[in-house]
């Protein structure tokens, strides 16, 4: 058992306290004891000055082939140890507080710090390695998903994490190294957590220009982690990276344009925000359908934002404004997205009907014209039409609500063209002196849709519709005219070529 080895048991069994590193500074060697180096430092959490010997790497506690001698040198340390605490005491003899591990130098070999890997498991560690590696790459792509968590990852390998390490530190030539490495310094992943360590290995990977490591380094600036935050520093990381194609680097500049206090950069966000969710990273398709749903940045576009919201749930996506993606947890929003969507695709089919009534109206106000044509509005929601109509069924307190339900099923729009239902929908809105439901009661009559030819009782409606109208309704004029043109031939075909042409023009 090497000495790393032993420290390590011993702490994990909670025998003994572990400092984090850098919680000593202004670091002084005094002198030189059995195990090693004696150092006087200033202890922050604890603001107080303490001793703090350095274990070198010697044979008094280090691997020993003679199993008698190794347990005989262990025995010495603890024993020392255990004096320690038994006499701390007293004010004269320096209390025993724990162990700490001292800053790596990542630039030198560690091999003496790290498990031996066995020859039938070292396929199984290489795997290991290679599947954290692939799905870091892949989170700095895609980003998160409920199907997909590196953390979660890394959690799966955990009970081999220090062998993982092992494998890392000592084949330097393992891809996305020098990021890996800090990742792991990081999280603690295989070897003691030290965010100092890791900020060092992710600016070495930056500048040998690796992108991954310039986004690492970005975010440690960003947050704080081992170094002071500076969001300048930062967003220059990120935007290097970003400007070379990180999806994640893109994603986190876009954050700090979006929640940037003293500037209003909305836009430059809502830009981002769309690069990366083109290029399928999931969490910028939700913020960029909440751009576009409340018009951040850019027009509000309900529709697009129905669209990215979609997608997002496609890809099995969930999003937490507070998430962090060094950790583990996220919560659920998956239904809260869900019933997002419907809400919008509510809204939109409603807006969309209240422009299909609007043309209506229109379209009995000013006829057909070259630039506009109610059949071309209807033709232009077909795909949708089953939608509206149900939209239709369930808002009848809607205005012109009878009329627009049997101008629906005169037109076979989202329900089977029924000229017998729209007849009686026309006839139930004229008996609610509904001018727009007396006039198509009286085309009816004039064409005989829906009931028998009655050209005295269309003439009826028709100039019912002119009189009782309190708008300007063209369309009635014109029927009345085209009646009284025809003399004693009241049937005149011209409205019905006319008709007839919009229904042909429709279908």
């Amino acid at each position: 058992m090497t000495s790393s080895e032993w420290i390590d048991k011993k702490i994990e069994e909670e025998d003994i306290n572990f400092f984090r590193y850098d919680e000593f500074i202004n670091l002084e060697k005094v002198g030189e004891g059995a195990f090693g180096i004696v150092n006087r430092a200033d202890w922050n959490s604890g603001k107080i000055k303490i001793a703090l010997k350095i274990l070198t790497n010697n044979k008094a506690i280090s691997e020993i082939n003679n199993e008698n001698n190794v347990k005989s040198n262990m025995e010495k340390f603890i024993k020392e140890l255990k004096i320690l605490r038994k006499v701390g005491f007293h004010p004269n003899i320096n209390q025993f507080y724990g162990i700490t591990r001292g800053k790596y130098n990542f630039r030198e070999s560690p091999s003496f710090l790290t498990p031996k890997i066995y020859e039938d498991e070292r396929e199984n560690i290489i795997n290991a390695t290679d599947e954290i590696i692939d799905s870091y790459l892949k989170r700095n792509n895609i980003g998160w998903s409920r199907d997909f968590s590196f953390p979660k990852i890394l959690e799966k390998h955990k009970s081999i994490s220090n062998k993982i390490f092992g494998n890392l530190i000592n084949n330097q030539t393992i891809r996305q190294y020098e990021v890996m490495v800090g990742y792991f310094y990081e999280d603690g992943f295989g070897v003691y957590k030290n965010e100092i360590v890791a900020f060092e290995w992710y600016k070495k990977a930056s500048k040998l220009n690796n992108l991954n490591g310039q986004f690492e380094l970005g975010y440690c600036y960003n947050y704080g982690y081992s170094i002071k935050k500076n969001l300048k520093e930062a967003l220059k990381s990120y935007k290097l990276a970003s400007d070379e194609g990180l999806n994640i680097a893109t994603y986190f500049l876009a954050i700090s344009y979006e929640f940037d206090n003293e500037k209003n950069r909305f836009d430059e966000a809502f830009k981002l925000y769309k690069k990366s969710a083109e290029k399928g990273f999931i969490p910028s398709q939700y913020k960029l359908a909440t751009f576009y749903e409340i018009g951040k940045g850019t027009q509000q576009n309900k529709t697009e934002a129905l669209k990215w919201y979609k997608l997002f749930l496609e890809n099995n996506g969930e999003y937490n404004p507070t998430y962090n993606i060094k950790d583990t947890i996220m919560e659920k929003t998956t239904l809260s997205i869900k019933s997002l969507i419907n809400d919008i695709e509510r809204e939109i089919t409603r807006n969309e009907l209240d422009e299909i009534i609007e043309a209506y109206l229109k379209h009995n106000s000013i006829g057909e014209t070259k630039s506009f044509s109610f059949f071309k509005v209807l033709k232009n929601y077909e795909s949708k039409s089953q939608e509206i109509f149900k939209c239709l069924n369930n808002n009848q307190t809607i205005r012109n609500y009878e009329v627009i339900v049997g101008k629906f099923h005169e037109m076979g729009f989202g329900t089977n063209e029924n000229m017998d239902k729209a007849f009686k929908w026309y006839i139930d809105a004229s008996k609610q002196n509904n001018y727009n439901g007396i006039l198509e009661t009286g085309n009816c009559y004039y064409n005989g849709n829906g009931v028998v030819k009655n050209c005295d009782k269309a003439f009826e409606f028709f100039q019912r519709a002119v009189n009782e109208s309190k708008e300007k309704l063209n369309r009635a004029l014109y029927s009345l005219a085209t009646c009284y043109k025809s003399g004693d031939e009241i049937c005149h075909d011209g409205i019905v070529a006319n008709d007839h042409f919009h229904y042909i023009y429709y279908k």
